[in-house]
């Protein structure tokens, strides 16, 4: 039987093993592998990275909101208390505001000032509170007016004069004196106009049709429910610009003396 000697190796076939470009391929082949790994372990911190910032972010405002909302509330208990402790100091002197503002009601004002005029300072030198020039403006109305009360008002109590519980003290207190000060003329009305008593009762209606009332009042027909009546201004001549309303001193004269 024949037997096939083996192939020997051709030269060629070395030389293409130890042929320069075969080395070069395997050698690429094995960086771009390293190149590949490095780039995925990058990218793979990379997003580690992203994930602990997000977290931290999330978690500053997290902590953002509960201080925003503890402060919210140290805040509210702030106002709260500041504002209660000065409704108790003005407390201990509600007697004393309280017949202030009677005073005030009957020497100065019937109405009390805005809150907002409450608010203006007295300027230095204050302004002549009895001269005309307190009704040159609005302004020089309005700093006459917190003038006028500073002056009735005792120096104790000038801290609290701003506040809207001495505000509401004495609209009520105002209030409250004009409406016993009305209930008395009421009752001394008839005694002082020399008229029916009847006239002047609450439950009486329609004074106005009164031929005696109209009389006073200086009106006859519809006029007799004007606001101003004639009788109010000098001469009992009604003037449309207003610059004599209370010119008429007798009726009011017949009041205060009663």
């Amino acid at each position: 039987m024949l037997q096939r000697a083996p192939h020997p190796i051709v030269p060629s076939d070395r030389s293409e093993l130890d042929s320069p470009s075969v080395a070069v391929d395997i050698s690429s082949t094995t960086s771009w592998s390293s190149v590949s790994n490095s780039r995925r372990q990058q990218q793979h911190g990379d997003i580690e990275i992203v994930q602990c910032l997000q977290l931290e972010n999330q978690t500053l405002k997290n902590d953002n909101h509960t201080l925003g909302e503890k402060n919210k509330t140290l805040s509210s208990n702030q106002c709260r208390h500041s504002s209660t402790q000065v409704l108790d100091k003005l407390k201990v002197f509600d007697v004393e505001l309280l017949t202030f503002s009677h005073k005030y009601g009957v020497v100065a004002e019937m109405f009390p000032p805005e809150h907002c005029i409450l608010k203006l300072t007295v300027p230095n030198p204050p302004p002549a509170i009895l001269s005309g020039s307190c009704y040159a403006s609005k302004s020089a109305e309005e700093l006459c007016l917190v003038t006028e009360l500073y002056s009735l008002l005792p120096d104790h109590l000038h801290q609290f004069v701003p506040t809207s519980h001495f505000q509401s003290l004495l609209e009520q207190q105002l209030q409250g004196g004009r409406l016993s000060e009305i209930s008395k003329l009421r009752v001394m009305a008839g005694q002082i106009f020399g008229l029916n008593p009847s006239y002047f009762d609450t439950g009486f209606t329609n004074r106005d049709t009164i031929p005696e009332i109209q009389k006073m009042l200086g009106m006859t027909g519809s006029r007799s429910s004007s606001k101003f009546p004639p009788v109010l201004f000098t001469r009992q001549e009604r003037d449309p610009t207003m610059s004599t309303v209370f010119g008429n001193w007798e009726p009011l004269a017949k009041v205060l003396i009663y």
